[in-house]
């Protein structure tokens, strides 16, 4: 028997293997993360004010969002709704990943309940999104007042799942 006759299909059908284990493994769209401290990251919010993450003395969720997103909109009426029922005890930041200011404005124009209370943050070079490891969208950090990510969520959420996120870090 030669050595292409036999081998080359055993290669073949190791790489498909591991191939197809890590696919499966992706699936894991929370994270619990222990100790690990958000990124000090510098924004501009659409205000034109400058921000600072990490250092809050409330608890923090931090949504990474694009206007291209299709889930974003929906999940963006809820952060702002959560920062209304929770106003003063949890801070929500929402993160633009790298569009230009007034397209994001266009974009925030519409969702009423984000006018005044929300904070919406423009990280012009896509670094915050990078720095957090980020592969889906949306993808949302909730992070204790010491400033340690607690869970980190890849892709959508629903409220009753922003809620109880939320109540956990109170």
């Amino acid at each position: 028997m030669s050595f292409k006759k036999f081998f080359l299909p055993v290669i073949f059908a190791v790489l498909m293997a591991s191939s197809l284990f890590f696919w499966f493994r992706r699936d894991n769209t929370t994270e619990e993360i222990r100790e690990r401290k958000i990124p000090q990251t510098e924004f501009r919010t659409l205000e034109g004010k400058t921000i600072n993450l990490g250092g809050e003395d409330v608890p923090l969720i931090v949504n990474v969002w694009a206007t291209w997103c299709p889930f974003c909109l929906k999940e963006m009426e809820s952060f702002a709704e959560l920062e209304k029922k929770f106003a003063g005890k949890i801070k929500v930041v929402l993160v633009n990943r790298g569009e230009d200011a007034s397209a994001v404005m266009d974009y925030i124009h519409r969702i009423p309940q984000l006018a005044s209370t929300t904070t919406v943050a423009l990280d012009e070079k896509d670094a915050f999104y990078s720095a957090i490891g980020g592969f889906s969208m949306p993808e949302t950090l909730f992070v204790d007042a010491k400033g340690i990510i607690r869970y980190h969520k890849r892709g959508p959420m629903e409220w009753e799942e922003i809620k109880r996120r939320a109540e956990e870090l109170l």
